[in-house]
């Protein structure tokens, strides 16, 4: 019985890990190169995978190598949704700790044909990078990076009895990918014989979270950080989900609202669709639409299918708006129009899937991290949520170690750290708004440097971290690579639709229907009135519209 209650409580969380994974794969397919490239070796030499394993049983940078194996080509990256590996390199398993009761999984992928430059993925939901997005280092090992992910001090299980443990704890909120750090460099110079020029980081989700935590904690281990929809209010995140869902329970005449969002989502999309000069089915900023959900509101003889009840309005309004303490203060903002979606197979999508049916992957991440972290009894009860007793309670034992919310990067500024952050309008579990409100933190705490040293991006139509109505196919890489080594900041980053989200997760083959120009914020990009609107060179960045009427 127990066993089974504690496989219920990790079901989201194992939902959240694979939604970070299969973003990883989705970004990696665009970058990946030809077969032909003379960087992609099929084996290491003789030499190089001697070199290779004599690195086992040496400490080194604070960790331990358990083994180090030459690959081949085509050796599988990551669990899960893995990719191959598309060169020959140097495998390294270690194991490190941030101090007592602590035990950091470390692995680090050497390419014959090194770059200078090392790249470094968070994790996903509850879990590390060791579990799929370590994928993500698949495609970067063609170019020559070096790569290292880790498992942020836990074995994935069905059970969360992991999070009872303080040093855990600590180490997958903040302490892990430090250490990891500490580590490749090390066992980098060991294989080299030489540091490395530049380091690189990229986390989507929990792991977007990851990436602000070094920025903020660790400020001088990454040379450039990419960070998309950051679980950064880790405590109010979670604590939203929690809300949403026994408001949902308990509104009367809601029962149904699950099989309404596509009716939702094609009224706020018909009401503001246009406001970028286009229509194309992609709200281009959802900040500039005032949309109602009252005006779907059922009136006497209607079918209840095709519209709402007064509590299905409730909802949405709430949903908007974001959890509100008793006194009406906000704890955490709403999602925007256009992130409700219909049915959907992919379950990193809609509101149903995070909120209402499906896997209810937001409630079942927040149920865990609230029994194991903040109650302590792998029991808890959800039902006993509160917002204004709770919610102070989970940031007064856990905020300091999990939440990545602190705007001051002037350490990071100072070392020339270079930041980028981005985030999907259509996100329906982390709201893009929260993403905004960081940016704007970070650039009134941290002044004139956070001009060169931050940008935030904007994706219209993207879901979380990818797929989605709109572009959602970028080089994050390239990007912060090109910012740290010409110092000149990015304004625009072309983002591609592909013609089927699953292909292009799975590395096959797909074609580009769509371009358009992620504009940085507070920006976006507006149609010029000639040309195809499927094609990015007739868009322009410009001020935002102004909120409809």
């Amino acid at each position: 019985m127990e066993q089974d209650k504690r496989g219920r409580l990790m079901k989201g969380a194992w939902v959240m890990m694979s939604a970070a994974s299969v973003a990883a794969l989705a970004v990696a397919a665009c970058q990946a190169r030809s077969s032909s490239d003379p960087s992609q070796a099929t084996e290491l030499t003789a030499s190089e995978a001697a070199r290779c394993q004599g690195l086992t049983g040496q400490r080194l940078g604070g960790a331990t190598v358990e083994a180090a194996q030459a690959q081949k080509k085509g050796f599988k990256i990551g669990k899960g949704l893995s990719r191959k590996a598309p060169t020959a390199f140097c495998h390294v398993q270690a194991t490190g700790s941030s101090g007592p009761g602590s035990k950091i999984r470390i692995e680090i992928f050497l390419p014959p044909h090194w770059n200078g430059k090392l790249f470094g993925v968070g994790g996903g939901g509850l879990s590390g990078g060791l579990s799929g997005s370590s994928a993500f280092i698949a495609p970067e090992l063609a170019r020559g990076y070096a790569g290292v992910a880790n498992d942020a001090g836990h074995q994935d299980d069905k059970s969360v009895a992991w999070a009872l443990n303080a040093p855990a704890i600590e180490d997958f909120g903040f302490k892990a990918n430090h250490q990891a750090l500490l580590a490749a460099k090390a066992v980098m110079a060991a294989y080299y014989g030489r540091p490395a020029d530049r380091s690189y980081f990229f986390g989507c989700s929990n792991g977007g979270r990851d990436a602000l935590m070094l920025a903020q904690r660790w400020p001088t281990d990454y040379d450039g950080i990419v960070a998309g929809a950051p679980a950064a209010d880790w405590t109010r995140l979670t604590s939203t989900f929690l809300f949403n869902h026994r408001l949902l329970e308990e509104t009367p005449g809601a029962e149904k609202l699950g099989s309404k969002f596509e009716l939702i989502r094609e009224a706020a999309v018909r009401q503001c669709d246009t406001l970028d000069g286009v229509a194309d089915g992609v709200l281009e900023n959802p900040l500039a639409c005032r949309f109602d959900p009252a005006q779907l509101q059922c009136k006497d003889g209607d079918k209840t299918s095709k519209c709402l009840t007064p509590g299905e309005v409730q909802v949405v309004r709430a949903f908007y708006q974001g959890p509100r303490s008793k006194d009406g203060q906000s704890v955490y903002p709403g999602y925007p129009p256009g992130s409700e979606y219909g049915k959907s197979i992919i379950p990193i999508q809609g509101w149903g899937n995070w909120n209402v049916k499906g896997p209810q992957a937001g409630f079942a991440l927040s149920k865990a991290y609230y029994s194991a972290m903040v109650a302590g009894d792998l029991g808890w009860n959800p039902a006993s949520f509160d917002l204004d007793r709770d919610y102070p309670k989970a940031r007064q034992k856990t905020g300091a170690a999990l939440d990545a919310d602190n705007p001051d990067l002037r350490p990071f500024a100072d070392h020339g750290g270079k930041l980028i952050l981005f985030h999907g309008w259509e996100d329906p579990a982390i709201p893009a708004q929260a993403t905004i409100n960081y940016y704007s933190a970070v650039s009134e705490r941290t002044g004139a440097q956070a001009d060169t040293s931050v940008r935030l991006f904007m994706a219209p139509g993207m879901s979380h971290c990818m797929f989605g109505h709109g572009p959602d196919v970028f080089d994050p890489v390239a990007a912060i690579d090109g910012w740290v080594s010409s110092g000149k900041p990015p304004e625009t980053i072309i983002a591609s639709k592909m013609s089927s989200n699953i292909a292009q997760a799975l590395g096959r083959p797909t074609k580009t229907v769509r371009t358009r120009p992620l504009c940085a914020w507070p920006k976006v990009a507006h149609y010029n009135g000639t040309g195809s609107t499927d094609e990015a060179r007739n868009f322009t960045c410009v001020a935002p519209t102004p909120p409809s009427a």
